[in-house]
Order: C-alpha cells, then structure tokens, then sequence
C-alpha cells in the first residue's frame, strides 16, 4: 500500500497494513496469496501490471493506499486483472485504529466474495469478534515488525524489534501478536548466538502461550512453537502437530511451508519435504533465491 498520509515517517504504517492485509487474505484456504517479502519487492516498481503478474504467477493484483489522520485510517483498496491490466473492484475503508483488525479482515472478506470465494462461518465469525486494539499498541507492533520482517534480517534488526513489542504489549496486554513478534526475537536472537538456547527458551514459550491463550487462531504462533519442539525440545510429533496447525490456519504463509519442508527433510520424508519447499517458492518466489 502507498503511504498518503503525506509523512515518510509513517511509510512503516503503510508496509504494515500491507502485511496485515496479506496475513487476513491467507486465511481463507481457498486463495493462492503471495507473501509479504516477494509483493514488496515490486514497491515503487515501474514494471507493468502484466509483466508482475506473470512473475508472481497470480491472476488478481491488489493496489491500495494508507492515509492516517492522529487515530484515523482511510484506506483505499482496488482490484485489478494483472495479465489483461484492467480494473475489476475498487472500496474506500474508514476507521479508528482502535478497530483496525476488525477492518483488515472485513477488507479480506470483501476482496474473497469479489472473486467468488466463499468466506466460512469461522472466517464471518472472526469478522464480528469485536477485537480492539491500543493504537499505541499497535504503533509499536508495527514498527517492531517493520524490523524483524526485513529481506535482510540482522542481529540489529532483532534488538531493535525486540522493544517495540514489549512496548506493544505493556500498552495492551490483550494484544496477541504482540506476544507473537517477542517469542520470534527470543528465537532468533537464539539462533544468532545472541542469548543461549537456554535463557531464550522459557521467555518464549510464555510468550507463545500468552498469544494463542488470547487468540489461538494466529498461525505464526504454531509455526514458532513448531520451531521450539523441533531444534530444543526435540519432540517431533509436537512439531509436526504444530507445523500442521499453522499451515491450516495461515495456508499461504511461505516461510511456514519451508521450515516444514526443512524439517521433513531432517525425518528423511524426501518426497514430502520436496513438496513443501516447491509450494513455499510458489507463495514467496524470493524466500528460495534469498536462502533462507
């Protein structure tokens, strides 16, 4: 999304409503949806709607724009036909940060009945939970995750990170994903031999049970768990329990499917870990030239 709020510093809001946005569209199994890291690197790109079509293998192409007023967000979202460059759908969205996540999943719903998916009674049940959210809670979420989201990510980005989600979470304790964003610094800052496997261990698992005790339908919390089981606990059923339980809830979710696919390998499933890693290239077509 394009940041119109007329302030460069909050480029990070924009990037984040992106991300969010692509995170609600995933639930919904039904359609393919590329992640985050390969959409942003077409950001300012002066390629052609057919040509980023093509690349990123997709039909429909969403484009939309942020303006943020002090507590109020407009946000813009229009739909259009990537190989033929035609417009399909277009809404204007206005709300209080405070009822952010309520919008992002009732702008993923909208986009899923426009291209005649149909949207569950679980999927229609989320849309009326009435969550709120502190803005300056998710303020700092943000720009935690605007850090430990990085095609790069560093050491730096991670303690950087890090703070802004404490932050998150002392504004709103009821904040889910904020507990989600500190487990992930704990156990990367642990594979960075940053902190020991040891200390980074309880932290995040607290974390991660905190998260899925407000909202246990937020994949990226299985995936970390799934990541625990695997490299501390060495419990492989509790693992693929939980690679399992975040691919179901966030399907599209790249990164999920190749851990998965790594850790399949790791049991000597070949054929499967294959798979996995083929479906991550083809949600996050950078994920595999990146390395990571």
């Amino acid at each position: 999304m394009q940041n119109f709020s007329g302030d460069p510093a909050q480029e990070y809001f924009a990037d984040g409503m992106t991300e969010e946005l692509i995170t609600e569209l995933s639930r919904i199994h039904a359609i393919k949806v590329i992640s985050r890291t390969s959409v942003m690197e077409y950001k300012g790109t002066r390629k052609h709607l057919p040509q980023i079509a093509r690349e990123l293998g997709v039909d429909g192409i969403l484009e939309g724009s942020v303006r943020r007023e002090g507590d109020q967000v407009r946000i813009t979202v229009q739909l259009l036909d990537g190989p033929n460059d035609r417009h399909l759908w277009s809404e204007d969205y206005q709300r209080e940060i405070r009822g952010i996540l309520n919008l992002q999943t009732e702008m993923a719903q909208s986009i899923a009945r426009q291209i005649r998916i149909e949207v569950t009674p679980q999927q229609e049940a989320r849309a009326r939970s009435g969550r709120a959210v502190n803005p300056e809670a998710y303020e700092a979420y943000l720009r935690g995750r605007s850090y430990i989201t990085s095609a790069s990510l560093t050491v730096q980005d991670l303690q950087t990170a890090q703070p802004y989600f404490e932050e998150a979470i002392r504004k709103d304790p009821g904040f889910a994903l904020g507990y989600v964003g500190l487990a992930d610094c704990y156990v990367y800052l642990a594979f960075y031999h940053q902190i020991s496997p040891a200390s980074a261990r309880g932290p995040a698992r607290e974390a991660l049970r905190k998260a899925m005790e407000l909202d246990d339908s937020v994949g990226e919390a299985h995936e970390t768990l799934a990541v625990l089981h695997w490299y501390e606990d060495w419990d492989w059923a509790a693992a693929e329990r939980e690679f399992n339980s975040a691919l179901a809830l966030a399907p599209n979710f790249g990164c999920a499917h190749l851990l998965h696919g790594h850790f399949l390998a790791w049991k000597g499933k070949r054929p499967e870990a294959l798979a996995e890693i083929a479906r991550s290239g083809e949600l996050d077509p950078w994920l595999l030239l990146r390395g990571q």
